[in-house]
């Protein structure tokens, strides 16, 4: 393994690579909790104690039924384990992770100048799980239930769907909503803290942020032109442009003041907070080491909450398809196939418009450019997951396609946390879908609306399950949508969620080469090798 520098950066990257190597192994859930806080924890001391500048590296494998994990950091000997060595203001926080009940070993030893951390941790026999399979399994069965329940009365399947289904998915639905606010602001703060100092930020991040902005605009055309033909509305459209209201929104999205938006679940103020935040953190420069430290803790604090919620959706995904069934009649509910086709249709088109403009601009053959992006495409496409891919961006990045790894580093957080091609087409086929079924009249202040909303909104959905689904109620109720149509939307949601991931996946391949070819941090004979993948 490379040898990497103490930075937050680099700090992010091993815990991404160590929870996507965990995650193929049965281990219980609070050893592998245990697991990340405690060589996270070991490594901001060893930051603490020689600075940024500290050079690491680690080692991740299996052995039999266990799971090993080696820390080397090149310094003088100093074990952090031990309070007697080492003792700041939180040294207690070691203290407490390292003394909580978990199956773990953990040995301290220096070696040929390196302080080793080795820590194993036995693995359980591996569950097999098809992916996603709650989700379908939650679909099959509310189908088969909503058609028997179909043949009662209508009267008792109103007071079944208005006293007892609706009141639950509410309640759920708007749980998950609180849930999401906290969940955004730290992605947004930790994603743009990620660049490490405002003079990047301004140089490099900048570059990045308004490349993402470019491209989403150029993907909510080519997705508003497709879903005009294939979602037609029928309400009354007007020509009508109010100025007013645009400069309204915009203004709404600043707050008054920090704490207003969060108790009122403004979630584009919030987005709003998050940016300046963020930046904010950048500025104090060494001053917000505590506070980045402390956001990182918060983040894993709220996704261990979030995690545990997310275990009831396919239940909420059984309510969402019962109550759409027996709220509509069967050929209304089988629309969801025509919302299926026209997202993955666009998805790939966005795609593979991307993949040709990468080729012509770095003449590059497709051919090529597609056998470098197989790993990462073969790991999005059996997680479902763009977060789970991260390891992989890493490795990719700068060996196969030639991208500065200083630059990469950059890059990987920053459009995980910011750029989904595969969000931005959903929230618009989904808004379009909606505002037919709504019987909604469209219009250029309406399309205003939703590109302001889909720049931000795309920012800052969580990719996580249920993440685009709370977004939605978002972008609704500034559209003037009810969330009637919420249940089919969900249920084609989790159906296109791993091919759209894949295909994203694709997507943000393309936009790393084009944006680092135009800022000039890509070795492009690197990059048509096409011996190197």
């Amino acid at each position: 393994m490379e040898n990497l520098l103490l930075t937050n950066t680099n700090i992010q990257q091993f815990n991404n690579e160590l929870d996507n190597f965990i995650s193929g192994y049965n281990i219980k859930k609070h050893n592998k909790t245990w697991l990340e806080l405690f060589l996270e924890e070991v490594l901001l001391k060893y930051r603490d104690a020689y600075g940024e500048n500290t050079e690491f590296h680690y080692n991740i494998r299996k052995r039999f039924s266990i799971l090993l994990v080696d820390i080397y950091v090149k310094e003088k000997s100093l074990n952090v384990l031990k309070s007697n060595d080492y003792q700041d203001n939180d040294s207690d926080i070691l203290d407490n992770i390292f003394s909580n009940n978990s199956d773990g070993e953990v040995l301290y030893r220096y070696k040929n100048d390196e302080n080793v951390i080795s820590v194993s941790m036995p693995v359980e026999t591996k569950k097999i799980k098809l992916p996603g399979s709650k989700h379908l399994h939650a679909i099959i069965l509310a189908i088969i239930v909503g058609l028997i329940l179909k043949q009662l009365p209508s009267e008792t399947i109103t007071i079944l769907v208005e006293d007892y289904i609706s009141p639950v998915y509410s309640t759920l639905m708007n749980t998950l909503k609180g849930l999401m606010e906290p969940v955004i602001f730290i992605s947004l703060v930790v994603g743009i803290c990620a660049i490490d100092d405002l003079k990047s930020l301004s140089t490099i991040g900048k570059g990045i942020l308004l490349s993402f902005i470019k491209i989403t605009t150029v993907i909510f055309l080519t997705t508003v032109v497709a879903c005009l033909f294939a979602f037609p509305s029928t309400g009354a459209t007007t020509q009508s442009f109010n100025l007013a209201n645009i400069i309204s929104l915009l203004l709404t999205s600043i707050p008054e003041n920090i704490i207003k938006p969060f108790y009122e679940g403004n979630m584009i103020q919030i987005v709003v907070i998050g940016f300046v935040s963020g930046i904010v953190i950048l500025a104090l420069g060494e001053k917000s080491s505590t506070i980045k430290k402390l956001l990182l803790e918060f983040k894993f604090f709220f996704f261990t909450i979030l995690d545990m919620f997310v275990k009831f959706l396919p239940f909420v995904v059984f309510l969402s398809v019962i109550k759409v069934i027996l709220s509509t009649n069967i050929s209304e509910s089988t629309i969801v196939w025509k919302i299926i086709l026209v997202d993955q249709i666009l998805v790939i088109v966005v795609a593979l418009i991307n993949l040709i403009y990468t080729s012509l601009n770095t003449k590059v053959s497709m051919k090529t450019l597609l056998k470098k992006m197989r790993s990462i495409f073969s790991i999005s496409l059996s997680t479902g997951s763009s977060t789970a891919a991260i390891p992989e961006f890493y490795k990719k990045l700068p060996t196969s396609f030639g991208i500065d790894e200083k630059y990469s580093n950059y890059w990987i957080p920053l459009s995980n946390a910011f750029f989904s091609p595969s969000t931005i087409v959903a929230l618009i086929v989904y808004s379009f879908f909606s505002a037919q079924a709504q019987n909604v009249g469209l219009s250029i202040e309406w399309l205003i609306i939703m590109y302001i909303m889909t720049v931000q909104i795309g920012m800052a959905t969580p990719r996580i399950p249920g993440g685009i689904i709370a977004s939605c109620t978002i972008m609704f109720s500034q559209l003037g949508l009810t969330t009637d149509q919420l249940g089919i939307i969900m249920a084609a949601n989790v159906l296109v969620l791993y091919l759209d991931t894949a295909v994203a996946a694709i997507t943000r391949c393309c936009c790393a080469i084009n944006i680092s070819k135009k800022q000039g941090y890509i070795n492009i004979d690197k990059l048509r090798d096409p011996k190197i993948f």
